[in-house]
């Protein structure tokens, strides 16, 4: 009897140290995962501030332009008048 329970205990501390073991390896996958993802999200930030960037420059350009082609209207058409 004492001999089935002793082979009971082992069972049962093999089991818990397997498990314990799979434990451990989930929670450093879960971290290389998060990690993973933390580094995504951080380049996708990048992408998309760079994007906006390049696109806020765009538009600032074009509204120069259209500003310097109604400045230059505006000029035209007050020397019309002039004249």
């Amino acid at each position: 009897m004492e001999n089935d329970e002793q082979q009971k205990l082992t069972d049962l501390q093999r089991q818990n140290e397997r498990t314990m073991y799979e434990l451990r390896q989930n929670i450093t996958r879960a971290n290389v995962d998060k990690e993973q993802d933390l580094m995504q999200a951080n380049t996708d930030k990048e992408v998309a501030t760079a994007k906006a960037g390049e696109n806020a420059s765009v538009l600032i350009t074009q509204a120069e332009g259209k500003q310097r082609i109604v400045v230059n209207e505006v000029r035209a058409q007050t020397v019309t008048k002039i004249n």
